[in-house]
């Protein structure tokens, strides 16, 4: 909408706000230089380097918290967890805000109108009354051309079914624990 308007300042902005939250997410890179290169990121052109970066390290943190996880004597192992599933959260997070800004940028550059298959497109008042003026947006801006995903779905869906089984088991664990509390306390259900 802004560079429709030919609002640029505005639209930079946005772009901005988008550096400003990668800059901040860098805390949680542990390689000094690349962390360096985070919080330096001001532009378009780092953007692609900058997710690679972050993917880069999704992939150590979470092989690092497996070995720790593994190390740990069995009161450690959860502290261990929640840590360490904490930083790659948020390493995840910052991981979609540069996804954000990629596609942004992607769209948009730095800063020229484009119509957009899915998103915008400007409408003339002749293509409008050739619509009998409805004013429906998929109307003019069409369909989004999917993109095929890189994912092997066979092997995210693996993913899934394993994760699922490890939280039904926690959850059956607590569970356990909880009715044992219960018990333990004359409060029996």
């Amino acid at each position: 909408m802004h560079l429709y308007r030919g609002e640029i300042d505005k639209y930079k902005a946005v772009l901005e706000d988008y550096f400003d939250a990668i800059r901040a997410g860098a805390l949680y890179i542990d390689d000094l230089e690349k962390r360096d290169l985070l919080t330096e990121c001001n532009s378009i052109e780092h953007l692609h380097e900058i997710l690679r970066i972050t993917q880069e390290q999704i992939k150590i943190c979470e092989e690092t918290a497996k070995k720790a996880e593994e190390q740990a004597d069995r009161k450690s192992k959860k502290a261990i967890k929640l840590s360490n599933e904490a930083m790659i959260t948020n390493i995840k997070a910052n991981e979609e805000i540069i996804k954000q800004a990629l596609w942004l940028a992607d769209k948009f550059g730095d800063g020229n109108y484009v119509n957009v298959a899915g998103l915008c497109k400007i409408a003339t008042r002749a293509e409008i009354a050739e619509k009998n003026y409805s004013l429906t947006p998929g109307a003019y801006v069409g369909v989004a051309e999917v993109q095929d995903e890189e994912e092997n779905f066979e092997e995210r869906m693996k993913e899934i079914h394993k994760e699922l089984n490890t939280l039904q088991k926690e959850s059956n664990a607590l569970m356990a624990t909880i009715n044992a509390n219960l018990k333990e306390l004359g409060l029996e259900v």
